[in-house]
Parts: structure tokens; C-alpha cells; sequence
């Protein structure tokens, strides 16, 4: 399963929003989530949106399957690889990630692109507009899904995706 996951945040607000997309093996969508959370930085988002989203697969039992869990900060995967030293000010949220993760043998963390993370970056914005309805991941958006389709194409995966 590929999960990709991205954390918005306006700097004008106190809130951050989050999206994680998840996809078989064929690139087809199977999952998602989007939630609200507080937040005073990007980073903040981030850290969020990987917690939130492993809180989710957790709930799911899905912690044994091979899971790629894409992000494009570059800072929170370092962080998370103890390439780099935690943030000093984000320090509490970094806590619980690192005890999250190793619940799961077969998970992979890596970062990609922002331009391979259109469709979580998307989602994100767009709960934190309210332009997403609550069903979104059983009823995706048609914009949602021709980012998904674009997306399986790159990846070199053929109509149907079955």
C-alpha cells in the first residue's frame, strides 16, 4: 500500500489541516483521511498529519502490511531517520511518532516531491477550505480522482485499475 500524506498550515491561523491517500498496489484509492488540528508552523502540520495518519492505519489494523508512506518534508523525514536532531520547539509532537512507527515492520518512509504529493496536498488545502464533504474517500471529487488516475499512469499502472 502507498500512503501519501501532507500537512497545511495558514501562517494567519492557529489551525493546521492534514490529508493522508492511500492506494493498492494497482494505484487504485482505497482510503483517506483528513482531520483539523491546532498547529503555529508547517512543521507542526507535518508531524501531525504522519502521527494522525499512522494513528489511523493502527486503528485499522493495517500495521503489518508493506506500507511507502510518502511525504514531501524533507526536514520530518530526516528527523524521523535520526539524520537530524528534533526541532527544540517541536520536541513533544516529535515524541509519539518514532513509538508509532516501529509498531509497523514493513513500513518504509520516505520523502518525494511536492509534485508527486498533489493529490494529499490538494485534499489537505481543500478540507482546510471545507471543500471536502466527509465522504470524500468512498465519493472522491472528481478532481481527486484525476489526480489519482495521473498519478497511476506515471507510475506505469493501465486502465482498468482493478
Amino acid at each position: 500500500m502507498k500512503i501519501n500524506i501532507d500537512g497545511a498550515y495558514q501562517p494567519a491561523s492557529i489551525e493546521g489541516t492534514m490529508a493522508c491517500i492511500c492506494r493498492d498496489h494497482h494505484g487504485k484509492l482505497t482510503d483517506g483521511l483528513s482531520r483539523h488540528f491546532p498547529a503555529c508552523s508547517a512543521l507542526q502540520a507535518e508531524i501531525q498529519a504522519l502521527t494522525l495518519t499512522v494513528h489511523h492505519l493502527l486503528q485499522h489494523d493495517i500495521n503489518h502490511a508493506q506500507l511507502l508512506i510518502e511525504l514531501d518534508c524533507l526536514t520530518l523525514v530526516e528527523t524521523m531517520h535520526d539524520c537530524i536532531l528534533t526541532p527544540w520547539e517541536d520536541c513533544a509532537l516529535f515524541a509519539e511518532a518514532p513509538a508509532l512507527l516501529s509498531c509497523f515492520p514493513n513500513l518504509h518512509l520516505q520523502h518525494c516531491k511536492r509534485e508527486v504529493n498533489v493529490v494529499a496536498d490538494w485534499a489537505a488545502k481543500a478540507h482546510g477550505s471545507a471543500a471536502l464533504t466527509h465522504n470524500w474517500a468512498i465519493s472522491p471529487p472528481f478532481y481527486l480522482l484525476d489526480h489519482v488516475y495521473t498519478d497511476a499512469i506515471a507510475l506505469g499502472y493501465t486502465f482498468p485499475f482493478t
